[in-house]
């Protein structure tokens, strides 16, 4: 077991859903919006939702860096006005990966 600091909070799940989720915002560059919501994480911790925004940033265009990025506890749904990726999601990239990388896995346009 692990055991945690006094200044260590533990997250709670955002009422309505199984799991903590988090708003990823910052600033849109070409609309000058502060407080862009660019998608809703969900993450065991603000730091977790911000490594997994890294991971869509293809999906998203128009991200901002990481730097300008900051990642705000949702107290509950619902979710509107931004995608939604859910922990399973995560998870099912990680799978894939796994298997790619145990040679399980083949690209079905190459064959490699």
């Amino acid at each position: 077991m692990k055991s945690r600091t006094k200044n260590e909070k533990r997250v709670k799940a955002t009422a309505g859903f199984s799991e903590p989720l988090f708003c990823i915002k910052g600033r849109a560059v070409r609309k000058g919006q502060e407080n862009k919501t660019w998608a809703v994480i969900a993450g065991a911790s603000p730091a977790q939702a911000l490594e997994r925004v890294e991971r869509l940033r293809r999906e998203l265009p128009g991200l901002p860096r990481r730097e300008q990025l900051r990642a705000e506890f949702l107290r509950s749904g619902p979710v509107r006005d931004a995608p939604f990726y859910a922990g399973g999601y995560f998870s099912f990239l990680d799978e894939i990966l796994d298997q790619f990388d145990a040679g399980e896995l083949v690209c079905p346009f190459c064959g490699r």
